[in-house]
């Protein structure tokens, strides 16, 4: 489980963006990418919003389950 300062720490949308383009350019979609992550779709179109670094770890464990690249260096 996350720690309480991890739960409260916030990442703006836009430093997730990078991610949602790797994933794109390898034909997976933003609402694929996202599912179960905690992320709605929506979130990305506002670049004022923030989601929690749990919600951005839960993204990066998607994104390298979704594209077992060890090349992404993720």
């Amino acid at each position: 489980m996350a720690s309480r300062a991890a739960q409260r720490r916030t990442v703006s949308v836009l430093g997730i963006a990078p991610y949602v383009e790797i994933a794109a350019a390898r034909g997976i979609s933003a609402a694929r990418l996202l599912r179960g992550t905690g992320v709605a779709p929506a979130v990305l179109a506002d670049p004022t919003a923030r989601v929690s670094a749990t919600q951005e770890r839960a993204l990066v464990a998607r994104l390298r389950a979704l594209v077992p690249e060890p090349t992404l260096g993720l």
